[in-house]
């Protein structure tokens, strides 16, 4: 099972400024101001293209997403 968290924005509550960069920044809508945080609201619309990451100037905000190595058909099947 994969892990869901990967491929999605992680927001420091502690370094987040709530200056707004990261929402202008995003192209998928994933992020809003509500009250007086910015929330994850379409966490499913990530696709980890990384501009809140580099938008935000407190790096506050870390996309973190898993590398998956595919098996090269030249590769021998695994043997049990």
């Amino acid at each position: 099972m994969q892990d869901s968290s990967h491929g999605q924005p992680h927001i420091s509550a502690r370094r987040c400024r709530v200056c707004g960069r990261c929402i202008d920044a995003c192209p998928r809508g994933v992020l809003e101001l509500d009250e007086d945080r910015i929330c994850i609201i379409h966490p499913e619309l990530c696709d980890a293209c990384l501009a809140c990451e580099e938008a935000c100037e407190q790096a506050a905000i870390e996309v973190s997403f898993a590398i998956v190595w595919a098996r090269s058909v030249a590769d021998p099947p695994d043997r049990d």
